[in-house]
C-alpha cells in the first residue's frame, strides 16, 4: 500500500489532513465515512426520524396526522383505517411529510430544525443528503419510457417538463403512461433520484389531483400575493396527494391495489444488529455494547469507534477529565439511563474499557476491537475505529501539534486515514481489498509509535515546567540557595484523569 504525500482531509474540507480537523482544534465535523449512498441515506433517515420523535415535536406530528388523513378519513370504521394506515405509502408519507414539509418551529421543518443543530457527531455525508433532500417536494410524474435497472424518462405534469430519474427497483414496477406521485431529490452526483412514499395513479386521476392543486394555488395565491409557488406546493402537494389516492384509489377501487410499489424512503437502520460482527470476550465490554447501540443510545459511539476513541485519549500527551469524555460518547442527543445505579454502571464500564486500553498499550499487547465484516455505512472494519480515534485527538488538539507538525511522526497516522477514507490516499497501484489489509495489520505498531512519541512529548513539557519554575524561584529569591524539589509524573494520557 501506498500513501500520497499530502492527503486531504477525510472531512471533506478540501484541506490538507494535517491543516484541517486536528491541528486547528477538532472544530470541524467527524470525519465522515465515504459509505454508499443507501446506506448514508439509511443512517441520516435514521438519525432525522429519532430527532423527530422530540416531545417537542408532538404537535407537529399530531398535526401532520391530521393535515394527511383529514375527517373523511376518520369517520371510516376503525379496521379501514387500520388496513389504510398500514400500507407503505402512508407510512413513508407521514413519516416524509412530518419532518420534510411541515413547519414544526420558527418556520422551519423538523429536517432544518435538525441542521441547524450543531451536528459535529453526524458524518458529511450524512449532513450533505438531508440538507439536499430538506428543500424537496412531491410531484406528479408521468412515466414515458421505462429502462430497465437504469431509469425511468418522465413528464412533470405540473411544469409541462420531460425528466429522467435514476431508478432501479421501480422499474421492474411500472409500465408507461403509469402515473407515480413521488420526491424527487438531487444525488451527490447531480442525478434526479425518488426519496419517501411513491404512490400510483392512472393519468386522468393525476390529471385531477392537478386541477385540484392548480385551483387552489390560484385562490391561495389572490389571499397571500407573498406566498410562493414552491412553499405553496411544498405543503399542499403531498396532503392532496395523500387523500386522493386513499379515498379514490384504495379506498375506490373496487379491490385494494397491491403493494406493488413500496416506499421509497429508506428505514432506520437498528444499529443493535452490528453487534453479530463483533467477538467480545469481556461480558462487561459486551454489555456496554448493547446499550451503545440500544435505542437509549441513539447517536451514541458505536463500541469500535468508542475503543478508538479510548486509545487516543490513552496515547495523547494530556489527560482527560470524565466531563470532557461524555458529551462526544453520547453524540448529538443524551444516552438515557433506568436509573442514577445504571448511569453509574454504564460510565464505570467506559472507565474499565478505558483502564484495559491503557493496560493493553503499558504491555505492547493492544489490539483494536474491530468487527469481523464491515457494517452498514462502512468501506472497511476499521473505518469506525479510526473515526473514534481522530475524535479522541481532537479533545486536546492543541496538545497533538508536534506529532502533526512532525513529518516522520505524522507518518504513523497514514494507516488511521487510509483506513477512515481509502479513496483519499490509496493509489490504484495495488488492490484496494490487499491495501485495505495491510492497513489494519499496521495499526497496532503504529498506535505503539503513536503513544511512545506522545510519551515523549509528555515528558518534555513536564520537564520544561519544572525548569520554568525553579527559573522564577531562583528570580524571586536570587541569593537564596535553592534546591531543586523532586516531582512526581503527571499521566501522559494512559489514563483518564477523573
Amino acid at each position: 500500500m501506498t500513501t500520497s504525500q499530502s492527503a486531504p482531509c477525510p472531512c471533506g474540507s478540501g484541506k490538507e489532513f494535517k491543516f484541517c480537523c486536528i491541528q486547528h482544534g477538532g472544530t470541524l465535523e467527524t470525519p465522515a465515512p465515504q459509505a454508499r449512498a443507501e446506506d448514508v441515506r439509511c443512517d441520516a433517515f435514521s438519525r432525522l426520524t429519532s430527532f423527530s420523535r422530540r416531545s417537542e415535536f408532538d404537535a407537529v406530528r399530531e398535526r401532520a396526522f391530521a393535515e394527511l388523513w383529514g375527517a373523511e378519513f376518520r369517520a371510516r370504521p376503525r379496521a379501514e383505517q387500520d388496513e389504510a394506515q398500514e400500507r407503505p405509502e402512508a407510512l413513508a408519507g407521514h413519516l416524509t411529510y412530518c419532518v420534510l414539509d411541515i413547519v414544526a418551529q420558527r418556520g422551519r421543518t423538523v429536517a432544518e430544525c435538525f441542521l441547524a443543530k450543531h451536528v459535529r457527531h453526524v458524518p458529511r455525508a450524512e449532513v450533505d443528503y438531508l440538507r439536499r433532500l430538506a428543500s424537496t417536494r412531491m410531484g406528479l410524474y408521468r412515466i414515458d419510457d421505462v429502462q430497465v435497472d437504469r431509469g425511468l424518462r418522465c413528464l412533470d405534469l405540473w411544469t409541462g417538463q420531460p425528466i429522467e430519474i435514476r431508478e432501479k427497483t421501480l422499474t421492474h414496477s411500472v409500465k408507461t403512461y403509469v402515473v407515480v406521485a413521488a420526491r424527487t431529490f438531487p444525488a451527490a452526483d447531480g442525478a434526479t433520484e425518488f426519496d419517501g412514499a411513491i404512490y400510483a395513479f392512472s393519468e386522468p386521476q393525476a390529471r385531477e389531483v392537478v386541477e385540484m392543486v392548480r385551483a387552489e394555488w390560484a385562490a391561495t395565491s389572490q389571499q397571500d400575493p407573498r406566498l410562493d409557488e414552491q412553499t405553496f406546493l411544498k405543503r399542499r402537494f403531498p396532503v392532496l396527494i395523500h387523500q386522493y389516492w386513499f379515498e379514490q384509489v384504495f379506498f375506490g377501487a373496487n379491490e385494494r391495489p397491491a403493494k406493488t410499489f413500496g416506499v421509497g424512503a429508506v428505514q432506520p437502520h437498528d444499529r443493535a444488529s452490528d453487534l453479530q460482527y463483533f467477538r467480545f470476550g469481556d461480558p462487561a465490554v459486551e454489555a456496554l455494547a448493547v446499550f451503545l447501540h440500544s435505542p437509549l443510545a441513539p447517536t451514541a459511539m458505536a463500541i469500535d469507534e468508542l475503543h478508538g476513541f479510548l486509545c487516543a485519549v490513552n496515547c495523547g500527551p494530556s489527560s482527560v477529565r470524565l466531563q470532557k469524555l461524555l458529551p462526544p460518547i453520547a453524540g448529538d442527543e443524551p444516552m438515557q439511563f433506568d436509573s442514577q445505579p445504571h448511569r453509574e454502571r454504564v460510565i464505570a464500564s467506559i472507565l474499565e474499557l478505558s483502564r484495559q486500553i491503557a493496560e493493553m498499550l503499558s504491555e505492547g499487547t493492544f489490539a483494536p476491537l474491530l468487527p469481523s465484516r464491515p457494517a452498514r455505512g462502512m468501506d472497511t472494519i476499521a473505518q469506525r475505529w479510526c473515526s473514534g480515534f481522530l475524535e479522541g485527538m481532537a479533545l486536546h488538539a492543541r496538545s497533538w501539534d508536534k506529532l502533526m507538525n512532525d513529518s516522520n511522526a505524522y507518518a504513523s497516522l497514514m494507516p488511521i486515514v487510509a483506513l477512515l477514507s481509502p479513496e483519499a490516499v490509496l493509489e490504484d497501484t495495488v488492490p484496494i481489498p490487499k491495501g485495505i489489509a495491510a492497513a489494519v495489520a499496521m495499526l497496532p505498531g503504529a498506535i505503539a509509535t503513536i503513544r511512545e512519541y506522545c510519551a515523549n512529548v509528555a515528558h518534555e513539557r513536564t520537564a520544561a515546567r519544572t525548569r520554568s519554575a525553579v527559573a522564577a524561584r531562583a528570580t524571586r529569591a536570587p541569593h537564596a540557595h535553592t534546591a531543586i524539589p523532586r516531582f512526581r509524573m503527571e499521566p501522559s494520557g494512559s489514563e483518564i484523569d477523573t
